[in-house]
């Protein structure tokens, strides 16, 4: 199995707003820790904090677990939108990267370039 990991919100995988929350958890049947843990779009890291979950830590009792929390601003990672798409990965030491790919809705871009003077 290796790493399983989920988005709870938004849970359409859907950014509607320039500046959103992303949650969520992972775990991992092949690692001792996650405390490595670590996201990126394209080459950049994204900052992110880790909380407890137990509701993820009984389903996945026995194995390393972690709910996520990440306040991204779209702003910063413009340029990694592609056909209204953004890529980010979650990387565990010594595991294959995950991506989650997240739609992004029709007008935030612009919605951003706007703010920055650029449209």
């Amino acid at each position: 199995m290796s790493v399983t990991s989920r988005i709870d919100d938004p849970e359409d995988q859907c950014i509607r707003k320039p500046a959103c929350t992303i949650r969520g958890w992972c775990s991992s049947d092949k690692v001792r820790s996650l405390k490595g843990l670590q996201f990126f779009i394209g080459e950049w890291p994204v900052r992110h904090s880790t909380q407890r979950r137990p509701d993820v830590e009984a389903a996945c009792a026995g194995m390393p677990s972690a709910g996520f929390l990440i306040r991204l601003d779209l702003n910063f990672y413009l340029q990694a939108v592609e056909d209204n798409e953004l890529v980010m990965r979650l990387v565990v030491p010594g595991e294959e990267p995950l991506p989650f790919r997240f739609r992004v809705a029709r007008g935030v871009v612009a919605s951003c370039l706007a703010a920055v003077g650029g449209a």
